[in-house]
């Protein structure tokens, strides 16, 4: 990582952070989001088997909107 920034985190036990978990390592390039959120783009779609139909999102929470 060139000049960059480690986050980590928690996994939920679900399928969604299953198959985001094969995708790591992983380097994204981070882009703001109206003033309010970063966001990237994943290599591809992940599952979403399981996963909640919903989220409130909190301050330091890493998601992935399908």
């Amino acid at each position: 990582m060139d000049g960059g920034i480690v986050a980590t985190g928690t996994l939920d036990d679900n399928a969604s952070a299953g198959d985001f978990a094969t995708l790591l390592p992983l380097d994204l390039v981070l882009e703001d989001y109206a003033a309010t959120e970063k966001i990237a783009d994943l290599p591809r779609a992940l599952s979403t088997a399981g996963a909640p139909e919903a989220h409130t999102p909190h301050v330091g929470d890493i998601c992935f909107y399908a």
